[in-house]
């Protein structure tokens, strides 16, 4: 949100402000000085601004979150389902309403993972290219690796700024 406002901010190791409040002798631990030494941190060190991740990569990482969930939930429909099975009466609207949400997720999940592999596609083509060449990656991997590696990347790029 304070991207989105154009709030320049920058993102800092911890333990930097911990050993700078340390080398200030500072040890009262309040939001207020808390602030005031940030503030102070910001000023002398000047750390590098902090480059919100592109679009797509967020919209990646939703779809990514909601899909796993909604395996999730498929599964755990799936083996309600079959806890019924043993059972001597059956209820048919039970039998029928889990297997309509279990088509359902099944909907959901195959429209999800499309719309992963387009923005894979679109808008990391190189590497989602390169990845899939490799024999025993799957788009799920690969969809993967280019979230992981993208967020390793912002986080070594945010760390690697130490005076």
């Amino acid at each position: 949100m304070l991207t989105q406002a154009k709030v320049t901010i920058s993102v800092i190791n911890p333990k930097q402000s911990h050993h700078f409040a340390k080398i200030h002798l500072s040890i009262t631990k309040t939001d207020p000085s808390d602030a005031i030494l940030l503030s102070e941190y910001g000023k002398s060190i000047q750390p590098p601004v902090y480059q919100m991740s592109n679009d797509s990569l967020l919209l990646l990482r939703q779809k990514r979150t909601l899909l796993r969930q909604y395996q999730k939930q498929r599964v755990a429909l799936l083996n309600l389902s079959e806890s019924f099975q043993p059972l001597p009466l059956k209820d048919l609207t039970v039998q029928q309403s889990l297997q309509q949400m279990i088509a359902h997720f099944q909907a959901a999940i195959a429209q999800l993972k499309a719309e992963i592999n387009q923005i894979c596609q679109a808008d990391f083509a190189e590497q989602y290219k390169r990845l899939r060449s490799i024999k025993g990656i799957s788009y799920a991997v690969a969809t993967a690796l280019i979230e992981t590696t993208n967020r390793c990347a912002e986080a070594w790029l945010s760390r690697l700024y130490i005076r």
